[in-house]
């Protein structure tokens, strides 16, 4: 049972550490857009920015041309597994 706790606790530090890492990059990454530059070279790392385009499928728009049949035909079902995390008090969380 211990060995549960241990890791639903270690779970929850290391989410937030991984949140918070997360955030640091999305602002690393801001920063290195601001620079306006298509390659940018540090001491250990090279940078590169590529802008590609994607074509999407607009579901909404889709299904005003099919019927509910045709709907179903082109439908998928996927499982998805979702594991949430909190502190069981803010006093707790350090983060």
């Amino acid at each position: 049972m211990s060995d549960m706790k241990t890791v639903v606790d270690d779970y929850f530090h290391t989410k937030n550490e991984f949140d918070a890492l997360s955030k640091h990059l999305e602002a690393l990454k801001k920063k290195i857009k601001s620079f306006s530059k298509p390659e940018m070279e540090g001491d250990v790392a090279i940078v590169t920015i590529s802008v590609s385009t994607r074509q999407t499928l607009v579901s909404e728009k889709v299904k005003k041309f099919l019927t509910d049949n045709e709907l179903a035909e082109c439908t998928k079902e996927t499982e998805v597994e979702t594991i949430r995390v909190k502190a069981k008090d803010d006093t707790s969380n350090p983060f």
